[in-house]
């Protein structure tokens, strides 16, 4: 699989790969001119460019993740590898006994460990659900939505696409929160949010 992404995500997921997965399977990309790095922590490959990345689509393998922070950027990353002949796929790292059996969860996920998912939940493409996270029934979360560490979202909230809740954060249940939002670390919010707003 390949991982787009040589930021803190990627250390995130590295992290986890390590020591669950055979090592040999990922490969990191990072076409950035400043990064000089060879192997990615000093143990993954790296490719550098577009071409790189189309050939490893066409001879070694099709998956791949984006593990980049930025909702949008994460959206035009998955677009654009799509394009070379990517297949944007999942990966969910917390035990499936916590996740319910009525829960969606649409392509580009990440699910980092120790997050809960009640039933009738669905998360949209490209979500980035960090550790901790408790997410109850009846939630919508739209594509590439980013929550930080320990976020409690109760049930019946719906978080529109692009928004970003941060770290320790509660939603209270029947919320709605508008597209491009973004929630400071440690908010209760009890009130619907409009779009494009920040809560600081």
């Amino acid at each position: 699989m390949l991982i787009i992404g040589t930021g803190g995500l990627a250390k995130d997921i590295a992290g986890n790969i390590s020591r669950h997965y055979n090592q040999a399977q990922y490969v990191f990309y990072n076409d950035s001119e400043t990064d000089e790095e060879e192997h990615f922590l000093g143990r993954y490959e790296i490719l550098r460019s577009k071409d790189s990345a189309s050939n490893f689509f066409q001879n070694r393998e099709k998956g791949f993740i984006s593990a980049v922070g930025n909702p949008l950027m994460r959206m035009r990353l998955n677009n654009s590898f799509t394009a070379l002949g990517g297949v944007l796929e999942s990966f969910i790292f917390t035990e499936v006994k916590y996740i319910s059996d009525f829960t969606h969860i649409g392509k580009g996920s990440v699910i980092q460990y120790n997050v809960i998912i009640s039933s009738n939940t669905a998360l949209g493409e490209g979500s980035f659900i960090n550790c901790g996270c408790i997410i109850g029934h009846d939630v919508i979360i739209e594509d590439y939505v980013s929550l930080g560490p320990g976020v409690h979202i109760l049930g019946n909230v719906e978080v529109g696409s692009f928004s970003y809740i941060g770290c320790g954060a509660i939603i209270m249940p029947g919320v709605k929160i508008g597209q491009k939002v973004r929630i400071a670390p440690g908010k209760i919010i009890t009130e619907d949010v409009p779009d494009n707003s920040k809560i600081i």
